[in-house]
C-alpha cells in the first residue's frame, strides 16, 4: 500500500484494515501519531523515508512480525528506546513487546548523534544502515547479544566516528574498575602500615602481596579484554562494514581480528588515517576479506597487507609515489587494483607478483610513458587517464 501526500488526520481511517506493506515515503509528514499502526495486525514492511519527521513516538509498532523499517532522509534527532509496543504494567514497570522478526532497518540521512542501548534485541537482525548522521562512535551497544550475532551488514559511513577502540560504556567501566582497584590497594596499604608496628607474620605479608598482585592481574586482563568492544566481540556474523567518510585517525593492531567473516570493508575518505605498516590492523581477515577500500586517506606509502583472499583493493586518491613489489606478494588473489590519482611516475611492475590481476587503474597519475614489458603476464585491462588498453596491445 502506497499513500501519496496525506494529511496526518486522514491517515488513521485509511490504515484501519490489515496491511502487510505500508509506504508513506516522499510526503510532508512532520510527526506520526502513536496509534497510527496499532490496528495493523499483519504489518511486515514500513517505509517512512523522505519526510520531515523529527521524532518517532515510543512504542510506535504493535505488530511483532514487522521485518523491515525505513525512516531515512528525515530530520530525526533521536530514536525512541523502544520501537515495539510499550504497555504499562504495575507501578513503574513496563513490558516491552519487541519486534522479534525485524531484519532490516534504515535510519540513514538524519541527525542522529547516538542510538539507545538495547534498541535491537532479538536474533534475525541482518542489516543496519545509519549512514549520513552525526554519530560520534560505533553504536555497538544498540544491539543486544542475539541481534549482534546475526547482523550481516552495517553501514556507518558519513558520520563523525573518530575511533574504533573503546566506547563511552567502556570508558565508564574502565574508570569504575580503576577506582575500585585504587580503593582496594589503599586498604591493603593501610592494613600493612597498621600492622608494621605489631607482629606481621611472613605468611600474612605474602598473602597480602599475592592478593595485591592478583587484583592487578584481574584489572589489566579485564581492561585488555574490553579493548575493541566497539567493533568486534559480538559481531561475529558481520560480512559487510562501511566506515567510509568518518573521522577515523588510526587502525590499531587487531582492530578487526574477531570479524572472521568480514568480506567487505570500506575505510575510504578518512583523511589522515594511520594504518600500521605491517598490516596487523587487519589481522584475522587474511582469508575472508574480498574488498578493502582505502581511498582518499592521505597515505604516503602503501601499507603491507597480508590478505591472501583479497580480490579488490582501492588505494586511489592518496600520495603513493610507487607500489613496491614486496607489498603485493601477500595478495596473490587480487583481481582489481585501483591506484588512480596518486603520485606514480611509472607504471608499477605489480603484474609479476599478482597473477590473478585483471584490472589495474592508473588514471590521474603523472605517468609520462609506457614500456612494452610493463604489463607482461599481468592485468588484462589497463585504465589510464582518458584511455583504456589491453595487455595484448602493449606486447
Amino acid at each position: 500500500m502506497k499513500l501519496g501526500r496525506q494529511n496526518n488526520n486522514k491517515l488513521l481511517p485509511v490504515l484501519r484494515s490489515p496491511r502487510k506493506v505500508v509506504r508513506l515515503d516522499r510526503n510532508l509528514l512532520t510527526d506520526i501519531p502513536s496509534e497510527l499502526f496499532r490496528s495493523l495486525s499483519s504489518l511486515r514492511v514500513v517505509d517512512l523515508s523522505s519526510n520531515r519527521l523529527r521524532n518517532l513516538p515510543d512504542g510506535l509498532f504493535m505488530d511483532e512480525g514487522m521485518e523491515s523499517l525505513t525512516v531515512s532522509h528525515n530530520q530525526l534527532g533521536r530514536v525512541p528506546a523502544s520501537l515495539g509496543d510499550v504497555q504499562q504494567a504495575q507501578g513503574d514497570y513496563y513490558l516491552l513487546a519487541f519486534l522479534h522478526l525485524l531484519r532490516v532497518v534504515d535510519l540513514s540521512s538524519n541527525r542522529l548523534r547516538n542510538l539507545p542501548d538495547g534498541l535491537f534485541m532479538d536474533e534475525g537482525m541482518e542489516s543496519l544502515t545509519v549512514s549520513h548522521n552525526q554519530l560520534g562512535r560505533v553504536p555497538a551497544s544498540c544491539l543486544g547479544t542475539s541481534a549482534a550475532a546475526t547482523l550481516v551488514e552495517m553501514d556507518l559511513s558519513h558520520n563523525l566516528i573518530a575511533s574504533l577502540q573503546g566506547s563511552e560504556m567502556f570508558n565508564r567501566l574502565r574508570v569504575t574498575i580503576t577506582c575500585w582497584r585504587s580503593f582496594i590497594s589503599f586498604l591493603l596499604h593501610n592494613l600493612i602500615s597498621s600492622l608494621q608496628g605489631g607482629e606481621l607474620s611472613n605468611r600474612l605479608r605474602v598473602t597480602i602481596t599475592c592478593w595485591r598482585s592478583f587484583i592487578s592481574f584481574l584489572y589489566y586482563s579485564l581492561i585488555s579484554s574490553l579493548q575493541g568492544v566497539e567493533i568486534s566481540n559480538r559481531l561475529r556474523s558481520l560480512s559487510r562494514l562501511d566506515l567510509s567518510s568518518n573521522k577515523i585517525t588510526r587502525i590499531d593492531d587487531g582492530t578487526f581480528s574477531p570479524l572472521n567473516r568480514l568480506a567487505h570493508l570500506d575505510l575510504s575518505h578518512n583523511q589522515g588515517m594511520l594504518v600500521e605498516n605491517k598490516g596487523r590492523g587487519f589481522k584475522g581477515l587474511e582469508d575472508s576479506l574480498l574488498y578493502l577500500g582505502l581511498a582518499n586517506c592521505s597515505m604516503g606509502s602503501v601499507p603491507e597487507l597480508p590478505l591472501h583472499g583479497l580480490r579488490s583493493l582501492d588505494l586511489s586518491h592518496n600520495y603513493f609515489p610507487d607500489m613496491p613489489l614486496e607489498m603485493t606478494v601477500n595478495m596473490t588473489s587480487l583481481r582489481r587494483l585501483d591506484l588512480s590519482y596518486n603520485e606514480l611516475s611509472t607504471v608499477p611492475m605489480v603484474a609479476q607478483s599478482l597473477p590473478q590481476l585483471r584490472e589495474l587503474s592508473l588514471a590521474g597519475n603523472p605517468i609520462t610513458s609506457l614500456t612494452n614489458t610493463t604489463m607482461i603476464g599481468g592485468a588484462q585491462r589497463l585504465i589510464g587517464a582518458g584511455y583504456q588498453t589491453t595487455a595484448s596491445q602493449l606486447l
